[in-house]
């Protein structure tokens, strides 16, 4: 399987041509863009027949005074899809009136030639330090029903004024969709106006938290507004009126010669001692050790009573049958092995006597695969790199976990994850679930006993470590191919509630207030899809507990210690006899005469 660079668009996504400007800066004009990595272009929509506006906004010091003078933006699915007369658009703010956009600036006719479309306004506008909208629509005439419509042109990414989008039947008021799907657009706006060859700027990223009282690691962005690379900053920080703070970072890698392009850093700040929300202003002092002065940005900080740690969510799909993936088996115990205190992870697995559910949080098109967040499916091999990128983001939310056995015989264990918000909300749907895990799961070595075969991982890893090469898969590069006693970690036995409980977060809360959710698991009642016992020892069991937005997905999650100590075996799983059945990929019997296909039979992948 190979890796999927693209990000959480779950529905309406698929890769289009690369369509990239880049940024390049000079004394007279600069082309500012979102998309500064150069990131392949990705098509996005809603296959309807409506009016798509897209706008990004601009609102940095460095801009204010310059003008811009023109927009170019790649226009997806120009092959099959029709539009009306094209416009761009300025304006000091995002606007819908009987079903269309308003600019209070300009709006003007654009073309589209060679699948780009391109607006030179007559009156250059001057940015303000409040910033302004930019953006385009596209009126939908018509478009082919078998192949879609997804005009909207958009790279991987995550800047919160990066992508905004209104469309007249899909989404029908203005909405920031950056952050949610992961994307930027496409767009580039040509700036005039004199830019120094060495020019940053710092800004937080959206409500940073910092510890009360304790030195914390500040995430800052830092931007490069000039046409140099930028291999040093200096900089102060000042909380309130308090006197400013000097300090200094060297990159190890130099933020490239791209306008505009960020990457971010962490710096210490003390935090205030006490409680509350606080101004913050970051200031650059220096660039590449040569003096340089940009007004500072006011932010705010909250200093917290806790420290709030970010801990993605990864679910990894696997079977016994499946020889490729001991690559996730390989990948998942050495996360675990690196971040003990971090790394959170279910493994769903199919066609083996751990399988307990079909029901996935994502599309499983085959096996192995994964997902951080349940964003974009990939390879589990990739956790290793993706999942330090992702666990680096700032969090809001402070998770702890409490198990303890419900009843004296030991067959009930009662699960209490509690959050805590740094930043409160008003009529968000955040949602709790807990899922019940165990460790050391293994089958029988008696090739005598009738369940044996069944719990034989597959390996198609041997043999193979100078692709392999990472230490952690020598167990699978020098052993054979069929893994006889393999330790199971991280199996899923049970999630009853896979996007959360309804109604177990409020929809509103003030700053720094916690909630608690308890969910009580009934091992008489665990059991895989074939309607056996799946709990092996007790003393391997814990709970994992996650924080859902109001769409399913992850923001932050928790794993709680191995429960109190009991008497240990209670029982042993047992495989499926499987006989004569036929399974899908997805673990469903298949009833009749299946047609051709994969299929699962006798615990082993066939073709039919």
């Amino acid at each position: 399987m190979h890796k999927i660079y693209a990000f959480n668009l779950l529905r309406n996504w698929s890769v289009a041509a690369t369509v990239c400007v880049a940024a390049a800066a000079n004394a007279g004009t600069v082309d500012f863009t979102y998309n500064t990595d150069n990131n392949p272009v990705v098509k996005y929509g809603f296959d309807k027949k409506e009016n798509i506006s897209v706008a990004i906004k601009i609102q940095s010091p460095v801009v204010v005074g310059k003008k811009i003078t023109s927009i170019s933006v790649p226009v997806t699915d120009i092959d099959v899809v029709k539009f009306d007369t094209p416009s761009a658009f300025i304006t000091t703010e995002l606007k819908v009136e009987n079903k269309e956009n308003v600019a209070n600036v300009t709006t003007q006719e654009a073309s589209i030639n060679n699948g780009v479309l391109t607006c030179t306004f007559t009156e250059p506008y001057t940015i303000t330090e409040e910033g302004v909208y930019v953006g385009y629509t596209l009126p939908v005439n018509s478009y082919s029903i078998t192949k879609g419509c997804r005009p909207i042109a958009v790279a991987a990414g995550s800047n919160k004024d990066a992508l905004y989008i209104y469309a007249s039947r899909s989404v029908v008021r203005w909405a920031a969709k950056a952050s949610g799907l992961g994307a930027v657009s496409a767009m580039t706006v040509t700036l005039d106006g004199d830019f120094p060859e060495q020019a940053a700027t710092l800004s937080l990223r959206d409500k940073s938290v910092v510890k009360s009282g304790s030195e914390s690691n500040l995430v800052i962005n830092v931007t490069n507004c000039g046409s140099n690379p930028i291999s040093s900053i200096d900089y102060t920080t000042q909380i309130n009126d308090e006197a400013p703070v000097a300090g200094s970072v060297n990159f190890d890698k130099p933020i490239p010669a791209v306008f505009g392009y960020t990457t971010s850093t962490q710096i210490k700040l003390q935090a205030p001692a006490a409680d509350g929300e606080y101004d913050l202003k970051l200031a650059v002092t220096g660039v590449n050790n040569a003096a340089y002065s940009e007004p500072a940005a006011p932010s705010k900080i909250l200093a917290a009573p806790f420290e709030v740690v970010n801990r993605p969510l990864v679910e990894e799909f696997t079977g016994t049958w499946c020889g490729w993936c001991t690559r996730g088996l390989a990948v998942m115990e050495h996360m675990n092995e690196v971040y003990p205190d971090r790394f959170v992870a279910i493994a769903y697995h199919n066609g083996d006597p751990m399988t307990v559910t079909t029901a996935y949080p994502i599309g499983v098109s085959g096996f192995p695969m994964g997902c951080i967040n349940r964003a974009a499916a990939i390879d589990p091999y990739y956790f290793t790199t993706e999942w330090p990128t992702l666990s680096a983001e700032p969090a809001n939310t402070m998770l702890s976990i409490n198990v303890d056995w419900a009843d004296d015989d030991h067959t009930k264990l009662a699960a209490t994850t509690n959050v805590n918000f740094a930043y409160g909300f008003e009529k968000e749907a955040y949602t709790i679930g807990m899922a019940l895990m165990t460790d050391s799961l293994t089958g029988p070595t008696d090739t005598s006993d009738p369940y044996y075969a069944k719990w034989v991982q597959q390996n198609n890893l041997s043999g193979q470590s100078s692709t392999y090469s990472e230490p952690y898969f020598k167990q699978f590069t020098k052993a054979g191919s069929y893994i006889v006693g393999y330790t199971f970690n991280d199996v899923l036995l049970s999630f009853p509630h896979i996007f959360g409980m309804d109604d177990s977060v409020p929809e509103t809360m003030p700053n720094l207030s916690s909630v608690a959710s308890t969910e009580t698991f009934d091992l008489s009642k665990i059991t895989n899809i074939y309607g056996e016992p799946v709990v092996q020892n007790k003393d391997n069991l814990y709970v994992i507990g996650v924080l859902f937005d109001g769409e399913g997905h992850p923001i932050n999650s928790i794993r709680s210690s191995y429960v109190p100590k009991t008497t240990g075996n209670i029982s042993t799983i047992q495989a499926p006899s499987f006989d004569a059945a036929t399974y899908d990929l997805q673990g469903r019997r298949v009833e009749g005469t299946p047609a051709s296909g994969l299929y699962i039979r006798q615990g082993r992948v066939i073709r039919l």
